[in-house]
């Protein structure tokens, strides 16, 4: 016996619930994002407080601190990517699905179209908004000089871990993009036929 083929209405809610999801998911990476931010703010204050010339040996202890720091971010982060890259993809998935079982029907429900959308559009906001914050945020990692061992191994570790976040990001605004494009057609057909 074959698998029983989904309904347009099992579709749409299972994509808005998973694009639920995959929101959340992006929410957490962000929340994520900004502890280390603060936690980073506090150790350059920190280093900032140390008397000049800066005494290796007092500043080493808070340079590994902040490399603890760096390397507690990326290991939550890479555990949260595939609960990103799982609801994403299985939200667009969904909703290319229920789009091309849109023409079995003669009239429509707009509002469910439109919830789609929706659901749709601010996922896409979001990742793009997450995406810049974590390019910015790279970039400044990227630039911390070469002080320690340990630090020099977090600071790679991270980097390879923000870089998986933004090819995350990236795939999401562009599938999102198609998939909008999609529902925005379908939108204008049933409008059409007012």
């Amino acid at each position: 016996m074959g698998t029983e083929e989904e309904g347009f209405l099992d579709l749409i809610i299972n994509s808005v619930e998973d694009a639920g999801l995959a929101t959340e998911s992006l929410g957490r990476l962000n929340a994520l994002l900004e502890e280390l931010n603060q936690k980073t703010e506090e150790s350059t204050a920190e280093m900032q407080q140390l008397s000049k010339p800066i005494d290796p040996n007092q500043a080493k202890p808070l340079i590994n601190r902040q490399a603890d720091n760096w390397e507690n971010f990326a290991q939550r982060a890479e555990a949260e990517l595939p609960i990103l890259a799982t609801k994403f993809r299985t939200a667009i998935n969904s909703f290319t699905k229920a789009g091309q079982l849109m023409n079995d029907f003669e009239t429509l429900d707009r509002e469910a179209v439109q919830n789609s959308l929706d659901a749709i559009v601010n996922l896409k906001a979001v990742a793009i908004n997450a995406q810049a914050s974590t390019l910015d945020f790279r970039g400044a990692v990227q630039s911390v000089p070469r002080m320690t061992t340990r630090l020099n191994h977090a600071k790679r570790y991270l980097v390879e871990v923000l870089d998986r976040i933004v090819g995350e990001y990236q795939a999401v605004e562009n599938l999102s993009g198609e998939a909008e494009k999609m529902f925005q057609e379908v939108l204008e057909k049933i409008d059409s036929k007012k």
